[in-house]
């Protein structure tokens, strides 16, 4: 397949901070495009089974309201999310409709080793191991060739992960791919190929991997999703005839897992130009095999020539990121289309597309400060003037905290960051008028050391959300976070403290046999 260089969507490239590239993308770009678009924008968080906080947002234009849980909407039935969570389920319903999948067959927690075992053997290699209610292709075990292999495929799953209930299934040869279908319409396709590597003739497998991962970090969707080093790495590495030393050949390609997933280390590539007519079908009836299922990603594996497809699994929280930033290939809007089916009446809504919004402060509220709710300051209707702000001057963070105040106090957006504990930089963006009053201000901040230049890009709307408490939710994690960097370097100093004093004692004693 030919590699063409990536085409992102230019409203999304520089408008994704880095709080949402942790395992946000599809929340954060849903959530921005309904933002853009003059929808109220609200976020609150709940603790998960797993004790963690899970951010929530909903969308409203102040007649009808819609709730999202990542890239899922309220349009998707608890009915449709249950079957889809769990893969036998899943199967069950696809086979009823007579959508193709893989041969295989579940088993529950009671069943033993050796039974599962047995029917491997009775159905022969090779084949798939794969829990029934895991995600981002945890315990899944590919292309087992034997039944040694196939063992120990099924202690590590069931034992070590503790996943008992597990489907063993014929491995299909093709190419996996992610189709995200909506309202039988098929948005985009991503071919999620397994983690590897292309030798130059001098660099080693491992330092090939080290700069593969320094790649996926000028990714979005990939900044936090290297290649590891882990048991599916080891597994791919013992099972082929290369080790961390080996230098590959020019142009030469190692794969170093075999699983595809795009948090195992895969590559993402957009393929939706090549998905048949056939492939299209099997995927929107995919969707449709699950009631209460109008958008959901799905799974499918594809035969060399591109005409035919089976089923691999249906998700009701597919990540969009593979579509927005592919390696290869052109970006697909899908969270415009989301909108737009789950807002028709603002399709045609000019977007604010010169402004974002920052998550940081918005977690730090809901998560970590107390705040029920947090609703995020509109965005502002025509495109705002831009200017960069740089000084240096002593009591750092005083000084950042009063121009935050005061830029409060203004209808303005933007961001204050200290660089390097030696300046403060201000991105900040508005109306000409509330700049110039601005640049006032900043002249009695920074009486000396101050450059005013204008500036362009997307500009961050952090300041400006709505929060009316007294302290703020923020001030308040702020100061929270200050005490605890205060502590931290308490205690770092009396530790580094107590350890000269052990390191003097012990010269003492070596030089005069006593402390």
């Amino acid at each position: 397949m030919e590699q063409t260089k990536p085409v992102w969507l230019p409203h999304l490239e520089g408008a994704v901070p880095l709080s949402a590239k942790d395992k946000k993308i599809s929340l954060y770009t849903i959530a921005l495009e309904g933002w853009r678009r003059g929808l109220e924008l609200t976020f609150w968080s709940i603790r998960g089974d797993d004790g963690e906080f899970q951010l929530r947002f909903q969308l409203s234009d102040g007649r009808t309201t819609h709730q999202f849980q990542g890239s899922r909407g309220d349009k998707i039935t608890d009915e449709a999310d249950a079957v889809c969570d769990d893969k036998s389920l899943t199967n069950e319903a696809l086979k009823k409709h007579g959508v193709p999948v893989p041969h295989g067959k579940t088993f529950s927690e009671a069943a033993g080793d050796e039974e599962i075992t047995a029917y491997a053997l009775e159905k022969g290699f090779p084949l798939v191991l794969k829990p029934t209610n895991a995600s981002g292709g945890k315990g899944v075990i590919v292309n087992i060739r034997d039944e040694e292999t196939f063992r120990r495929a099924v202690a590590y799953v069931r034992q070590e992960l503790n996943l008992k209930h597990v489907i063993v299934e014929q491995f299909v040869e093709g190419e996996e791919c992610r189709v995200m279908v909506l309202d039988g319409k098929v948005l985009g396709a991503v071919q999620r190929r397994p983690a590897s590597v292309t030798g130059d003739g001098k660099k080693t497998v491992a330092r090939l991997i080290e700069q593969k991962n320094e790649d996926r970090r000028q990714v979005p969707h990939l900044f936090h999703r290297p290649i590891k080093l882990d048991r599916q790495f080891y597994n791919t590495m013992h099972a082929s005839n290369w080790t961390l030393r080996t230098v590959p050949k020019a142009g030469e390609t190692i794969v170093v897992k075999r699983v595809s997933n795009i948090s195992a280390g895969g590559d993402p590539v957009d393929v939706t130009d090549l998905l048949s007519e056939g492939i299209k079908k099997t995927a929107v009836r995919a969707a449709e095999a699950v009631p209460g299922l109008p958008h959901c990603g799905v799974d499918l594996m594809v035969d060399p020539d591109w005409k035919e497809a089976v089923v691999i699994e249906v998700n009701t929280k597919p990540g969009l990121g593979s579509h927005l930033f592919p390696i290869t290939g052109r970006s697909r809007d899908v969270p415009r289309a989301l909108i737009d089916f789950y807002f028709p009446e603002t399709k045609k809504t000019p977007r604010a597309d010169d402004v974002f919004f920052d998550l940081r402060t918005i977690e730090a509220a809901v998560k970590a400060a107390g705040a029920s709710e947090i609703t995020v300051a509109p965005a502002p209707d025509e495109k705002p003037e831009v200017r960069l702000t740089e000084g240096t001057v002593p009591d750092l963070k005083q000084k950042k905290h009063r121009l935050e105040r005061f830029i409060k106090e203004l209808p303005l957006i933007g961001t204050v960051h200290i660089i390097k504990n030696k300046s403060i930089s201000a991105k900040l963006a508005g109306k000409p008028g509330d700049l110039e009053r601005a640049a006032s201000f900043l002249k009695e901040l920074f009486p000396e050391n101050l450059t005013l230049s204008a500036a362009d890009g997307p500009t961050a709307n952090e300041l400006t959300w709505k929060d009316d408490t007294n302290p703020s939710y923020v001030e308040t994690y702020v100061e929270r976070r200050r005490l605890v960097e205060e502590w931290k370097t308490e205690e770092k100093a009396a530790a580094r403290t107590a350890r000269e004093a052990s390191g003097f004692r012990s010269r003492l004693k070596k030089r005069f046999g006593r402390e």
